[in-house]
């Protein structure tokens, strides 16, 4: 007789524990969102998109979930649902030149060069994002092979101490594309 009580103890706390990880407990959608980003700050990926998922399934229209959502997604490499979750969190939140950034970036690694020149068209661009957006320009016409329109974009670049990774990444795709894979690298 003990023996049944120690798996039927062991299965009501490990309920009790889905439940909570999953986000079905009363707590408030803040709490829900803090508890999912300290999930990332531990490295666990999937706790975090268990919590983002039952919080948006509540929660539909929680930007911020959204949009960590969609991060999540994009650093995990799942880039189809990037996509998808980060059009959501902008549509929600459209006056983020950020996320923006991310959502175009996914797009890019979709291959949707074109969608993503239209997102850059569309986007409110800020100083802090001149860089960045011209670099994902290049990086996109690149790919639609429009190396004439990427040679200009990249001219706009600065050319002394980038101020990001894309305006580097960008650069060597030119060339590479260009054929010059001397200053590829």
């Amino acid at each position: 007789m003990p023996l049944m009580k120690t798996p039927n103890a062991f299965a009501i706390l490990l309920m009790c524990f889905c439940l909570q990880l999953t986000g079905c407990s009363d707590s408030s959608p803040e709490s829900k969102l803090a508890t999912a980003q300290q999930h990332l700050d531990r490295k666990d990926p999937q706790g975090a998109l268990v919590i983002l998922k039952g919080l948006i399934q509540d929660h539909p229209e929680h930007g911020e979930a959204q949009a960590l959502l969609g991060k999540l997604y994009f650093r995990l490499g799942n880039f189809p649902l990037a996509t998808r979750t980060l059009k959501r969190a902008l549509a929600l939140d459209p006056v983020n030149p950020q996320l923006n950034l991310l959502y175009i970036q996914s797009l890019i690694a979709e291959k949707q060069y074109a969608a993503a020149l239209d997102a850059i068209d569309s986007q409110q661009e800020t100083p802090e994002t001149t860089s960045q957006t011209t670099a994902m320009s290049v990086l996109a016409l690149v790919g639609l092979n429009r190396t004439e329109a990427a040679a200009t974009a990249l001219n706009s670049l600065p050319t002394e101490d980038p101020e990001h990774y894309l305006v580097l990444y960008a650069r060597s795709r030119f060339h590479q594309a260009t054929g010059d894979n001397d200053r590829s690298i």
